[in-house]
């Protein structure tokens, strides 16, 4: 049986390790499974490969909406109806095409990350739709009749 002073050397080595991983986010897993780490790895490893036009509208719609509402959310808590909320928010101060963009570039690093292993459904797409029923996002979309 550990006597007193062994028990404290052991718990000051616990908590060196929790401190130091405290002081170095860098070390958290969670971090990697944030929309923002689905935006780091696009921008470094797919996006240099897209027209610059393209590219331009993914950062816009990143840096200014997606990742301040998004960013540091967890992939697995994000779900389609949230997103619905989110996006409706924009209407009528953006146009729906504005709002269409933005959320076909979600989509398109959702499903990026889909690929990556990062998340197993994309939450900005609805799954198992009937055909014939609105689709999702319908509130700002444009149908031709």
């Amino acid at each position: 049986m550990p006597g007193q002073r062994e028990a404290q050397r052991l718990a000051d080595q616990l908590m060196e390790k929790v401190n130091d991983r405290n002081n170095e986010p860098d070390l958290f897993a969670s971090d990697g499974e944030t929309l923002n780490a689905v935006y780091k790895r696009c921008r470094e490893l797919t996006w240099p490969h897209l027209k610059n036009s393209t590219r331009k509208q993914y950062e816009f719609y990143f840096s200014t909406y997606l990742l301040p509402a998004y960013g540091t959310m967890k992939l697995q808590k994000m779900n389609t109806m949230e997103l619905q909320t989110f996006f409706n928010s924009f209407h009528p101060r953006l146009s729906p095409k504005s709002i269409q963009l933005m959320h076909g570039t979600l989509r398109a690093a959702l499903n990026q990350g889909i690929a990556w292993g990062m998340l197993k459904r994309n939450p900005a797409i609805c799954h198992g739709r009937r055909r014939g029923s609105l689709p999702c996002f319908s509130r700002w979309r444009t149908f031709a009749g």
